[in-house]
């Protein structure tokens, strides 16, 4: 057949198997890596996420994050049990996670470059960073599809996707976790910025879809606590709260940040052979690469810096650092680096190039 390269069509092939299979057993590895870390937490984080499920989290806000619960469920339905049913979501979160990073990292190249290199880089500084920073005892499920959707979210700035993708993804991740609206948000802050660097107004599709898509996203949230939650268990478990949940404020946020810099300071004064002053490093190795990033790349780059700002504030002020959860979805970014870090020319302009 003639304009038909069939050796070519075969080497493509073959190459999307070599990336899948590495993802996958990567994937799987880390699994091993999990089961022997965490050894009798598993339970409690199973427990926490039949929780989820029966109304009865540990605490209110985790109840809208059904979306990897109910996957788990539809798995037991054909007869696996809990246990493996995590387990199948959780290779498979971490498996699509890296796929997404490795395309996420080629794309970014131009046609001078090859980002082959920086994409089986991206691909193994995932896994990597992800067993660097685990911590006992909590590490959810919707955790892995965090990493997954957020590693989706970048392989949709760096292949240029349009609106209506990053709308979709926003309608799935709200079903996961709250954090899905810093996509709504990165949409408006594009919107805006792009029209005021190219002086022109904001593209009305983007502008409005992330704000109507934030607020149907916060909407969604809100309606699956409410409906869902029979009682919220998490002050009845850790005794050393010493409180219950009384206000309004409460049911919405823990404020961490003193204990946050307070075992900043001691990990950093007192470090462990544990080495938990790697996870303050990690928070200001995100914050160098923003601050890079935006040298580098200019103006264009301030939504994507905002959209990773933002989620180094939301996990200062609302998370637990010294627990692997809050770190994840920061992870997806600094795998990326070397796109960040690289400056750009006349022939490789860059991902934030118009």
């Amino acid at each position: 057949m003639r304009g038909l390269d069939l050796r070519a069509d075969r080497e493509e092939y073959l190459d999307a198997l070599l990336v899948t299979g590495t993802a996958f057993i990567l994937a799987v590895a880390q699994w091993r890596h999990i089961v022997h870390f965490f050894d009798q937490y598993l339970l409690q984080n199973l427990q926490a996420e039949v929780g989820v499920l029966q109304g009865y989290p540990h605490w209110r806000f985790f109840q809208s994050r059904v979306l990897a619960p109910f996957l788990e469920h539809l798995i037991e339905l054909t007869g696996v049990n809990l246990t493996s049913a995590h387990a199948v979501v959780a290779v498979f979160g971490l498996t699509g996670a890296g796929l997404a990073l490795f395309y996420a990292a080629q794309a970014a190249g131009s046609p001078m470059e090859n980002g082959r290199q920086r994409a089986w880089t991206a691909l193994l500084a995932m896994h990597v960073l992800f067993m660097a920073l685990m911590s006992k005892p909590w590490l959810y499920i919707w955790d892995f599809v965090l990493l997954l959707t957020t590693a989706v979210f970048y392989l949709l700035v760096l292949t240029r996707a349009p609106w209506w993708a990053f709308l979709a993804l926003l309608g799935v991740a709200c079903f996961n976790h709250e954090s899905a609206v810093f996509i709504g948000g990165y949409m408006m802050a594009k919107a805006v910025i792009d029209a005021w660097v190219e002086k022109r107004r904001p593209d009305w599709r983007w502008l409005a879809s992330g704000l109507l898509g934030s607020v149907a996203a916060f909407a969604i949230i809100e309606f699956l606590r409410k409906t869902l939650l029979k009682e919220e268990i998490g002050y009845k478990i850790f005794r050393d709260i010493q409180k219950s949940s009384s206000t309004t404020f409460d049911a919405y946020f823990h404020i961490q940040v003193g204990e946050n810099f307070g075992q900043f300071y001691d990990w950093i004064t007192d470090p462990g052979l544990s080495l938990e002053l790697l996870i303050p490093v990690y928070l200001a190795t995100v914050l160098g690469l923003v601050a890079v990033m935006v040298k580098r790349h200019g103006v264009r780059a301030l939504s994507l810096a905002a959209f990773v700002l933002v989620q180094v504030l939301a996990v200062l002020a609302l998370g637990l650092t010294n627990e692997t959860r809050t770190l994840l979805h920061l992870i997806p970014f600094v795998a990326l680096a070397g796109i960040w870090l690289k400056k750009p020319t006349a022939e490789a302009p860059g991902p934030f190039a118009p």
